[in-house]
C-alpha cells in the first residue's frame, strides 16, 4: 500500500497529494542559481499555482514553471532552455521554461511529480504529502499517526503556515 492510499484511509482525512522537494542548480547561459524544485501532481488540488500574469496554471510535461524571483532577477524568459544540474547524481537535464508563477518563496521551480521522479530515478517515492482534513477536529489525531507511522521531520497545518508568513 502506498503512503498516499494508506493516509487517505485514515479517519478525518479528506484528500492527500504527494510531492517531491529537492535542491538543484539551475543554469542558463552564464547564470547559475541554487534553487529548490518541487514536483507536484499535474491535477493538483491542494497546491495551487497562479501565473504572474494572472490565472491558475498546472504543471505539465512541456517544461518547468519558475518562481517570480527568476523573472525579476534574471534574464530567463519563457521558451528558454535551462539546465537542471543534479550534482550528487552527476546528471544534467535540459528543460524548457514554460512560464512564471506568483510564488514568493525565493528561487524555485515546479515540475510534474512524475518528471522529477524520473530525473532522480525515484520510481514512486515522495518526500512529502499535503493533506486536507475532512474536519479540523481530526488534526491532532492525524498528526500523531503521521509521527508514529512515518519518518516525519515536521507536520505543519495551514494555519501554522499562515502565521509564519504573516509574522
Amino acid at each position: 500500500m502506498s503512503v498516499v492510499s494508506d493516509i487517505e484511509a485514515w479517519r478525518g482525512v479528506g484528500e492527500v497529494e504527494p510531492y517531491i522537494e529537492t535542491s538543484l542548480r539551475l543554469t542558463t547561459g552564464d547564470e547559475t542559481r541554487n534553487t529548490v524544485v518541487k514536483g507536484i501532481l499535474k491535477e493538483a488540488n491542494l497546491y495551487n499555482l497562479y501565473l504572474i500574469s494572472g490565472g491558475p496554471v498546472s504543471v505539465d510535461d512541456e517544461g518547468i514553471l519558475l518562481s517570480r524571483a527568476f523573472k525579476e532577477r534574471t534574464t530567463i524568459k519563457p521558451g528558454d532552455i535551462i539546465e537542471l544540474d543534479v550534482p550528487f547524481l552527476q546528471k544534467t537535464v535540459q528543460i524548457l521554461v514554460t512560464g512564471f508563477v506568483d510564488d514568493r518563496s525565493g528561487y524555485g521551480g515546479f515540475l510534474p511529480l512524475g518528471k522529477i521522479q524520473e530525473i532522480f530515478g525515484l520510481d514512486d517515492k515522495v518526500t512529502g504529502v499535503m493533506i486536507k482534513l475532512s474536519n479540523s477536529t481530526y488534526e491532532k489525531e492525524v498528526k500523531e499517526r503521521l509521527y508514529q507511522n512515518y519518518p516525519v521531520l515536521f507536520v505543519e497545518s495551514t494555519e501554522e503556515t499562515k502565521k509564519d508568513w504573516v509574522a
